[in-house]
């Protein structure tokens, strides 16, 4: 499901590579957003998603999963009980991300609340301002409750 502008993407022709085809910004994006918000429930591939359509965009993936799991020392299995400053450096750093990205230098960003947060930043600008950065497209994935549960088991297990 992709809510906000449309997206669409040209692959590159036979022959060229990805990064020739980046020489021609409207090749390139095909789309006419800053941002793309990646998000859906654990395990549901937020982050292959992201992944694999950043290296072919050539778009950096800002992974705010993964940026958790670094600053977190220990491992929490109740996310009640994690440090509520955490939470509040993450979605400062989501929310600057968002606002600093433009067409011109676009990015990937997933997270859990990365919509909710998106959907602030563009409450809080004007619709000029809006319309000289970019909108921001959100990407919902997901799958079955069994796949994502195995995702997430082999995950904590190569820890």
């Amino acid at each position: 499901m992709i809510r906000g502008p449309e997206i669409y993407y040209a692959p590159p022709e036979e022959g060229q590579s990805g990064s020739e085809q980046a020489k021609n910004k409207e090749i390139r994006y095909g789309f006419d957003v800053r941002a793309i918000v990646i998000v859906g429930r654990p395990g549901s591939g937020q982050s292959s998603t992201a992944k694999a359509l950043g290296e072919e965009l050539g778009i950096p993936v800002y992974d705010v999963g993964q940026k958790f799991r670094e600053r977190q020392k220990e491992q929490v299995i109740d996310y009640s009980k994690r440090p509520e400053e955490l939470d509040t450096e993450l979605d400062k750093w989501q929310a600057d991300l968002l606002r600093n990205a433009t067409r011109e230098n676009p990015i990937i960003l997933t997270g859990k609340l990365a919509g909710f947060i998106a959907d602030q930043v563009l409450k809080e600008e004007t619709p000029e301002e809006t319309a000289r950065k970019g909108d921001i497209a959100t990407i919902f994935v997901t799958c079955s409750r069994d796949i994502r549960e195995r995702r997430i088991y082999n995950r904590e297990k190569q820890k």
